[in-house]
């Protein structure tokens, strides 16, 4: 049996809102060891429908970079009932 493992973006004023719009600047940062170390361990994600709607325009834009890089070679999981159309290498249920 596999783990599920949840990890939350939060700010130090614990504001969770938007991480579309902080998570890429504050991970431009030294501060992107902490969440690149974690990505080494994990065998895919799992991603409420809004967030990957938010996130599916932009992961993919960006290559080159070690965070991104494994981000996009991660299968995909979105939990979702509305939820139409999905990139490549994501599945829906």
């Amino acid at each position: 049996m596999r783990k599920l493992i949840e990890s939350t973006f939060v700010s130090l004023d614990g504001v969770i809102g938007s991480p579309e719009k902080w998570t890429t600047r504050g991970l431009m940062t030294s501060s992107r060891s902490t969440p690149r170390a974690r990505l080494v361990d994990i065998d895919a994600l799992l991603l409420g429908r809004r967030i990957y709607e938010k996130w599916a325009i932009n992961w993919s834009l960006i290559k080159g970079d070690e965070y991104f890089d494994r981000i996009n070679a991660l299968p995909k999981f979105v939990a979702s009932t509305s939820l139409r159309e999905t990139t490549r290498g994501t599945r829906r249920f």
